[in-house]
C-alpha cells in the first residue's frame, strides 16, 4: 500500500515538473513565443512597453488565405477591412502613444514610431445551413491573425503575436455569415489593443 502510494506521488512529481518545464515554442529566427488566456503565440522584446514611442503606424491588413470561390474572396476582403478599421478605431481609442496614423506621409519628421502589421493566416467563411442544421459551433466563421509591430527606424520587430477569434455561438443560427465574421473581426482588434494598452501600462502578462 505504501509503496503503491509512494509511485502514485512520484508520478505526479514528474508530470507536473514536465508541465512546469515544458519547452516553450521557438522560430527559426530564435524568438521564444509563449501562450496567454486569448494569444496562441507571444512574443515581447526584453523592456519594450511603448516608452519613447510617439506614434503607432498602421499597415492595412493583408492575407495569406487564397480563397476558394468568389463568395469567399468577398468575404475575406470585406473581413480584411473590417479589421484594417477596427485596429485603427480601438487603438486609438486607448491611446496608448500620442499619435496614431496610417500612412507614412503623415507622420511628423521627429516621430519615433512603430509600425503596426497584420496578416490574417486562417480563414472560415462560415455557413448558416450547417449552424442550424448541425449546431454545435458548426458552420461558425473564424479567423486567425499574425501581427507585430517593427521599430520604424531599425526595421527590427518589438512585439509579436499571433491568436485566433471565432464568432459567438449562442444566437448564431439567426444571423448571418456577414455579420458573425464582422463579429470576430471587431473582437480580435479589441483583444489586441487591450493587450497593447496593458503592454503600455507595464502590467503583468498572465502566460500559461
Amino acid at each position: 500500500m505504501h509503496k503503491t502510494r509512494h509511485l502514485l506521488v512520484l508520478a505526479a512529481v514528474i508530470i507536473l515538473s514536465g508541465c512546469a518545464s515544458a519547452p516553450k515554442e521557438k522560430s527559426a529566427d530564435g524568438i521564444t513565443f509563449r501562450r496567454t488566456d486569448k494569444f496562441e503565440k507571444v512574443w515581447i522584446a526584453d523592456g519594450f512597453d511603448f516608452s519613447g514611442y510617439n506614434a503607432i503606424l498602421m499597415s492595412p491588413v493583408t492575407t495569406t488565405v487564397t480563397p476558394k470561390d468568389d463568395k469567399e474572396r468577398e468575404r475575406l476582403e470585406m473581413v480584411r477591412h473590417t479589421l484594417t478599421r477596427d485596429f485603427a478605431s480601438t487603438i486609438e481609442f486607448k491611446q496608448i502613444v500620442p499619435t496614431f496614423v496610417g500612412k507614412d506621409a503623415d507622420l511628423k519628421p521627429d516621430s519615433r514610431a512603430v509600425r503596426l502589421e497584420n496578416t490574417i493566416t486562417e480563414f472560415s467563411a462560415g455557413s448558416m445551413a450547417a449552424r442550424v442544421m448541425v449546431g454545435m459551433g458548426a458552420g461558425t466563421p473564424r479567423l486567425r491573425v499574425r501581427g507585430q509591430l517593427v521599430d520604424k527606424e531599425t526595421s527590427k520587430p518589438v512585439l509579436i503575436y499571433e491568436l485566433d477569434e471565432t464568432a459567438p455561438i449562442l444566437g448564431a443560427n439567426w444571423q448571418s455569415s456577414r455579420t458573425l465574421q464582422s463579429t470576430a473581426a471587431t473582437e480580435l482588434a479589441e483583444d489586441v489593443a487591450d493587450f497593447f494598452w496593458q503592454v503600455s501600462k507595464k502590467e503583468p502578462i498572465k502566460y500559461k
